[in-house]
């Protein structure tokens, strides 16, 4: 759902979408400005400093950058792109991005993601391997595999997990938390290939980000 102009939530109806979240009342707008103006940049420049101040190769941001929900592919396309200038100029290190359930959310959402952020990701690791929204880096001796909860792709993932049969350490990096977290829309979208996925993991003793 979303709210109308006035805070009243409402269910999406058609075609008419609106940027507000139905958590954008009048009376949490004032808190939830001061968090996205103040707070959210304070934690990022933050983490930046921290990221240059040990020499870090990566920033990894785990996904849900933006709301959703813009109904125009511009409008989501800006939002994505403001999001990740947002970062990338604070970083000194490459910045890589999970997918989390929001940032494609909406009409034409899933096409500007793959429009700002797969170019991006191609550009911004040298020697990423990509098929689709799924991507894994390495790093020294170890895996980082990205998985898109939204347009997982396990035959994908045991790919690269064969051909990296002999890493060190395997990073599983995602928006949505795998254990424990009780049923619920969002690990339903997981699907029921959940099985298949954590025994993979379980045999690599993967560290899940």
């Amino acid at each position: 759902g979303v709210c109308d102009k006035n805070g009243v939530y409402l269910h999406r109806l058609g075609t008419k979408w609106m940027t507000d979240s139905c958590y954008t009342t009048a009376h949490n707008h004032p808190k939830n400005v001061r968090m996205w103006k103040e707070d959210v940049p304070s934690i990022i420049d933050r983490a930046a400093a921290c990221g240059a101040e040990n020499n870090a190769l990566y920033a990894f941001q785990l996904g849900d950058v933006i709301h959703g929900d813009c109904g125009k592919l511009e409008l989501h396309k800006r939002n994505l792109q403001e999001a990740l200038d947002f970062m990338t100029v604070r970083f000194k290190s490459p910045v890589l991005i999970a997918c989390g359930n929001h940032d494609p959310r909406g009409p034409f959402g899933q096409q500007a993601w793959n429009e700002v952020m797969l170019p991006h990701f191609d550009r911004a690791a040298k020697n990423i391997q990509r098929k689709g929204t799924n991507f894994y880096i390495t790093i020294g001796k170890d895996i980082y595999y990205f998985h898109d909860a939204m347009n997982p792709d396990l035959d994908f993932l045991q790919e690269a997990l064969q051909k990296n049969k002999n890493a060190r350490y395997t990073f599983f990096v995602s928006h949505v938390p795998l254990i424990s977290m009780a049923k619920n829309h969002i690990n339903e979208g997981l699907g029921e290939n959940i099985g298949r996925l954590l025994e993979m993991l379980e045999k690599r003793d993967a560290i899940v980000l």
